[in-house]
């Protein structure tokens, strides 16, 4: 295996938006104007160096799952004007190891940090 490569990763985003179809009108109930949304990206044990001592046996760094959340609330303004909020939050369980990305079987030469639990705010308005 060459350096950085990992046995497996995977990424997936799933979104859910309220609309119920027996209401109609632009009062559609509590839940309708709101979208709800997950995502997580997981890295499985990558290679990070080679051990010379065990015939160029790779090492092997940990795996790693970052989880991401949306909540969303879609409306107008009293103009007419669509309007969405949006609140994002990145990194939600906190992940915060340092990632080794270069060693061998002697010490570590190079690690990355996780960027830490994030909050942000968005508030979008259509023209």
């Amino acid at each position: 295996m060459r350096p950085a490569t990992r046995s497996r990763a995977t990424t997936c985003w799933c979104n859910f938006a309220a609309s119920p179809a027996h209401r109609s009108g632009p009062d559609r109930g509590g839940l309708s104007h709101f979208t709800l949304g997950g995502g997580a990206n997981y890295r499985g044990r990558g290679v990070i160096g080679y051990d010379t001592s065990r015939h160029n046996a790779p090492l092997l760094g940990r795996a790693y799952l970052l989880v991401n959340a949306l909540v969303a609330w879609n409306g107008r303004l009293s103009g007419g004007r669509p309007l969405r909020l949006q609140l994002n939050v990145d990194n939600l369980l906190g992940e915060a190891q340092p990632i080794v990305t270069d060693a061998d079987q002697q010490r570590v030469y190079r690690v990355i940090f996780q960027q830490p639990r994030r909050w942000s705010l968005s508030a979008t308005v259509g023209f």
